[in-house]
């Protein structure tokens, strides 16, 4: 599956009978990386930031309020950049406002140790009852695959998050 180099997020499509679960949205470093580095966010406060985010980000889908769960591949660590870390603590606030009905859980694919550590800020902001639903995930395909299933991903889910690696 090649993802659209402007999609942020990207909805992952999922079979038929799993319709009632909660839609899976990718997230690559690479795409965020893009984003930061584009003419459009340069200079920009945090609010402008996280407006431009969600104007190139979320979906109709999102916005109608459909539960969905966030998976965001942090396999190429270009995405750690002075104006993220600057802002991701507000960013990640606002964010979880937002989203608190609508974003479930959050999964981290292949994180670094800089990324452990931005993930540490970002739970310094996120009510206790959402620690939970955040979620580190370490090493290649056959272990997120096996870590997921732990989690009760379903097989084909498991097949479209590993297949986008």
């Amino acid at each position: 599956m090649t993802l659209h180099d402007s999609e942020l997020l990207h909805r992952i499509p999922i079979p038929e009978h799993l319709k009632e679960r909660p839609s899976l949205y990718y997230s690559s470093s690479r795409k965020w990386k893009n984003f930061l580095d584009s003419a459009e966010v340069k200079n920009k406060n945090w609010m402008e930031l996280t407006e431009i985010l969600l104007r190139r980000a979320e979906t109709d889908e999102i916005r109608s309020g459909k539960k969905w769960v966030w998976i965001i591949d942090m396999a190429e660590q270009s995405i750690l950049y002075k104006v993220f870390i600057e802002h991701l603590p507000r960013m990640t606030q606002y964010l979880m406002e937002r989203w608190e009905n609508t974003l479930i859980e959050v999964y981290v694919l292949r994180p670094s140790t800089a990324t452990l550590g931005l993930l540490k800020i970002v739970e310094t902001v996120l009510p206790k009852d959402r620690l939970g639903n955040l979620h580190k995930i370490s090493g290649g395909g056959l272990e997120i695959n096996a870590r997921l299933e732990k989690l009760g991903w379903s097989l084909e889910e498991r097949r479209a998050v590993v297949g986008l690696l």
